[in-house]
């Protein structure tokens, strides 16, 4: 029967046994461990058959290619498999991008969009479709409004030029008040002129 062994790292269980003449080593899900750890298991107790089918019918353990298990000879979780939504007790719900050949999968999870890392199997859990739709949307919503956002005005880029610069060219246009005092400067002196043709006309009379 098979036994329940701790890795090396301390990064979880697995199963070991013979079925069926053939040696199998299964990995056990986060689920599966805690349920394991509640009911009281420990490292190198046998497990029956009985439970390591219920452990295969609830998706809590898969071998990774490392055997035939049983039950239809699944090598991993029904719900490993590109396009799927999981769960991840750390980085939260993302989509699984790659399925790779050593046991991990590339997902892109939504918190960290558009990046994405690479996972154990044994660490992913399914998820419900409103949260895994909450998620996407809510990642696609926040790329939207970072790409659509404005980028920052220059002070005095407007299309007319600022004031400094039309008073460095000369170019800027006469004021009411100035125009009335030229044309008023300009109405005396033809006055003036008048006035003094007159004087010599009178003069040369005269003499």
């Amino acid at each position: 029967m098979p036994v329940l062994h701790r890795r090396e790292d301390d990064s979880g269980f697995y199963l070991r046994g013979r079925i069926h003449g053939s040696w199998v080593t299964w990995q056990v899900t986060l689920e599966g461990e805690q349920w394991l750890l509640t009911s009281g298991f420990v490292d190198g107790e046998t497990i029956d058959l009985d439970l390591l089918e219920m452990f295969i019918d609830k998706d809590w353990v898969y071998t990774a290619g490392t055997g035939p298990g049983i039950a239809g000879g699944e090598s991993r979780p029904s719900f490993i498999k590109i396009g799927e939504g999981v769960k991840h007790l750390v980085f939260g719900i993302g989509e699984i991008k790659e399925v790779l050949n050593d046991g991990t999968c590339r997902v892109l999870f939504f918190r960290e969009y558009p990046d994405t890392r690479i996972v154990p199997m044994g660490e992913l859990t399914t998820v419900r479709s409103l949260e895994l739709a909450r998620e996407r949307s809510a990642a696609y919503e926040r790329a939207q409004r970072l790409k659509m956002s404005p980028k920052p005005k220059t002070i005095g880029s407007a299309p007319g030029g600022s004031a400094e610069q039309e008073g460095r060219s000369g170019t800027s246009p006469a004021s009411p008040v100035s125009a009335h005092v030229s044309r008023s400067s300009g109405c005396l002196s033809l006055l003036a002129g008048f006035a003094f043709l007159g004087l010599l006309v009178e003069l040369i009379s005269i003499f």
